[in-house]
């Protein structure tokens, strides 16, 4: 989910990207991106079946966003060899594109780890549960074992190097005591260790985050991993647990896409400008994960990137709120079909709302729910009060008779003849009498 919304929100800072499914033998990104079938996926590279990566990428429903698919891959695609990884990397630093977001499967499988640590941006995700970040160190001591393992293959440091490291991978040493043991060997293996533990960079991100809970729980979860493996853990922020996700896997619609204003939306857009908030590069970056402003709906792969719209001031906000949704569709540039891809909501029920015809839309609840959800997908601030606006004037229309009681009524059998209870004594005697048994058919 966090690789779908960070290649949708990295897209709006201009250049495109693709969003790489590399979570092998469990790709399913593709779902989240509503592609039930990619034409080609990262098996056909694999078979040899496309020459490259790039033959290998398809669209997806969001402008400037590339998918490439993890699925149908082979039962045994999880145990890839590192040449296999390897040559994916490679074909990933060479393709055309501003921003690689690369989805990793959970665990510490080796191209689960070179893939990490290839990476420019190195994002560990966790949820805030003890045992979730227990394995979040355990994740973070092995991609630093696997990203120095170059430097004891060099001759001049093998044989300083190798039998501290065999010796820490035993005993499960944390990097920090991967360090002082290598100082204590030699020197200078000690000080080169000591180097690239201080380069290695990991930005922490805790998702499903109580929309309660107050200030930033990746701080202290960084602060730990400081302490204990001496690691450069920088807290990047913390994703709101909220019901608009599950929403949308359900829909098959990136929730990026699907409600923009949604708290989730807001806080990958705080983390893609914590990723950048101090470099002013502008070359293509390749993020990696172990687990905005949205462009216009209507607009086409390879259009001018448009800024969303302010959300305009209109006197029909509380007198007309059919009528604002219209005007705020219009003003992005949307048709009700491009609207519908984006809401599933059927295209007769969105014109009901545009025109006010109250009649010919559901109950209140479903009305309102429609109301609320259209104006998300259209980043207008305060869905909900605009979808009470619109239910209490369609309530007001129909002289004050609630549209769900009057289906409610309208589906009800007629009511029975009143009769007399029957008395005690009327039952038992209906208890006791013989039934009645007809003879057979001959």
């Amino acid at each position: 989910m966090l690789c779908a919304s960070l290649a949708v929100g990295l897209s709006q800072t201009g250049p495109r990207s693709i969003a790489v499914d590399l979570d092998l033998g469990g790709g399913n990104l593709h779902t989240l991106f509503g592609c039930e079938r990619a034409h080609h996926t990262l098996s056909d590279l694999a078979q040899g079946r496309v020459s490259s990566l790039a033959d290998a990428l398809a669209g997806t429903t969001v402008p400037g966003v590339r998918l490439l698919s993890g699925a149908r891959a082979a039962l045994d695609a999880a145990n890839a060899s590192r040449a296999q990884t390897q040559r994916i990397l490679r074909g990933l630093a060479q393709i055309d594109a501003g921003h690689v977001v690369l989805d990793l499967g959970a665990g510490t499988s080796f191209h689960t780890l070179d893939a990490f640590v290839a990476a420019d941006r190195r994002l560990l995700v966790v949820t805030p549960e003890a045992t979730a970040i227990e394995n979040a160190y355990h994740f973070l001591k092995a991609a630093f074992f696997r990203a120095v393992r170059d430097l004891a293959s060099e001759a001049d440091a093998y044989a300083e190097l190798a039998p501290v490291l065999d010796e820490a991978r035993r005993s499960a040493a944390s990097p920090r005591e991967l360090v002082e043991a290598a100082s204590r060997a030699a020197a200078r293996a000690g000080a080169r260790l000591r180097a690239r533990l201080r380069e290695f960079e990991v930005f922490l991100v805790v998702n499903r985050v109580s929309p309660d809970e107050s200030g930033n729980p990746a701080e202290p979860i960084a602060a730990a991993a400081r302490t204990e493996l001496g690691m450069n853990l920088r807290p990047a922020g913390s994703l709101a647990d909220d019901a608009s996700v599950p929403a949308a896997v359900e829909r098959g619609v990136p929730v990026m896409q699907l409600f923009p204003g949604a708290r989730f939306c807001t806080d990958v857009q705080g983390l893609v400008a914590s990723l950048f908030a101090d470099d002013s590069a502008s070359a293509t970056r390749a993020f990696a994960l172990a687990a905005p402003h949205v462009h216009p709906a209507g607009a086409r792969a390879g259009d001018e990137w448009r800024a969303p719209l302010a959300d305009v001031p209109s006197p029909h906000r509380t007198s007309a709120p059919g009528r604002y949704l219209r005007e705020r569709r219009e003003q992005l540039g949307l048709d009700l079909r491009a609207l519908h891809e984006r809401t599933r909501i059927r295209h007769h029920y969105l014109e009901a709302i545009e025109a006010e015809r109250f009649e010919a839309l559901p109950p209140d609840f479903f009305a309102g729910e429609y109301v609320r959800q259209i104006a998300e997908t259209l980043g207008i601030p305060e869905a909900k009060q605009l979808a009470r606006h619109f239910v209490e004037k369609g309530h007001a229309t129909r002289g004050g008779v609630s549209l769900a009681n009057a289906v409610l009524a309208s589906a009800l059998p007629p009511p029975r003849p009143e009769r007399a209870i029957p008395s005690a004594e009327e039952l038992l005697s209906e208890f006791d009498a013989e039934p009645e048994i007809e003879a057979p058919a001959q």
